[in-house]
């Protein structure tokens, strides 16, 4: 499989069109060669200027969701999103996000050379300082009660400082994560947060 058919990304929207606007400004600028998913939950449909016309170096599909209402209803946004995704890996990047796109192919290299790894991800950093947003180390015991055990203990060490938000996925991982945070009726966006810091171990080894 060709690299670029082996990753998508998946960008939440809900406003802060100036912010859409500038990642896909950049996004286009450099040439992302992986499918980008758009998947809005505002309310208005912003397909007129969220097109592939318009930034036409870009693999782009806009999906409007109608209005997240609700903590539910992004849930219900996200595994519909998700369920359209074709390629075997995914990332999540909110749009006031930037990244490295050789970053990414590293990170899609990675996966496909070790299938005992479910996910990767490197360096995010401030985009003025500098410095390291989340300080964790890569995550590799057998188990997946040892992994689980092993990051809440770099969770405390680290002052609880750590995410999977930015992290390279297989795919199948990240619906049934959504899927279960819609069919359960959940309200809590802090909830879903702290599962999905937690939840691709239960599958496999972490490298960060």
């Amino acid at each position: 499989m060709k690299i670029e058919d082996a990753l998508t990304i998946l960008i939440p929207l809900w406003g802060r069109d100036n912010c859409t606007q500038n990642i896909l400004k950049f996004m286009n600028d450099a040439s992302v060669p992986f499918k980008i998913i758009m998947a809005d939950g505002k309310g208005e449909d912003k397909s007129s200027w969220i097109n592939t016309e318009l930034f036409p170096n870009l693999r782009l599909e806009y999906q409007h969701y109608g209005l997240d209402s609700d903590i539910n209803r992004f849930m219900r946004k996200m595994y519909l999103a998700f369920s359209s995704v074709t390629t075997p890996l995914a990332v999540m990047v909110d749009n006031d996000d930037f990244f490295d796109v050789d970053g990414f192919i590293d990170g899609v290299r990675f996966l496909s050379d070790n299938d005992d790894f479910s996910s990767f991800r490197e360096n995010i950093s401030e985009y003025y300082g500098g410095q390291s947003m989340y300080r964790t180390e890569s995550i590799t015991l057998d188990s997946p009660e040892e992994r689980i055990m092993e990051l809440f203990s770099l969770g405390r060490k680290n002052d609880g400082i750590n995410s999977a938000w930015h992290d390279i996925c297989r795919t199948h991982i990240f619906k049934k994560m959504f899927k279960i945070m819609f069919k359960s009726g959940n309200q809590d966006f802090q909830l879903s947060h702290s599962v999905n810091k937690y939840w691709s171990l239960f599958y496999g080894r972490s490298y960060k």
